[in-house]
């Protein structure tokens, strides 16, 4: 069996498409402009007020079915508040590379009351 011939597709003739993402260059070059709408950047709220800022907790899935509960976003002395969860929770924990607290188990309600006693907002 012989194989058909197939024609060559050329684009030379047709004229080149606008990109609709070409005008966003101007703004990454200037950074002076603000995109309407947009929203502040977390880094830039993060540290400056303890009542203004929540802290993110978070209950992950790890390996073999092991549950741990995250606390994220916390400014301060990280090494003490995790002391005090640890013995108050009588459970193991640890403080991340990133400045975050993991806490072995699902304990997110008790850590809300825990941190909101300390005058943290939580989500």
């Amino acid at each position: 069996m012989k194989r058909k011939k197939t024609k060559k597709l050329t684009f030379e003739d047709t004229p080149p498409i606008q990109s609709p993402f070409a005008s966003l260059g101007e703004l990454i070059d200037k950074p002076d402009k603000t995109i309407i709408g947009a929203a502040p950047s977390p880094a830039s709220t993060i540290g400056k007020d303890r009542t203004k800022n929540s802290l993110l907790i978070r209950e992950e899935k790890r390996s073999k079915g092991k549950r741990v509960t995250c606390i994220y976003h916390i400014e301060g002395s990280t090494e003490n508040l995790l002391k005090e969860l640890k013995k108050r929770l009588g459970a193991g924990g640890s403080l991340t590379a990133q400045g975050d607290l993991e806490i072995q188990g699902s304990h997110v309600d008790k850590i809300r009351s825990f941190f909101s006693e300390k005058g943290y907002k939580t989500r």
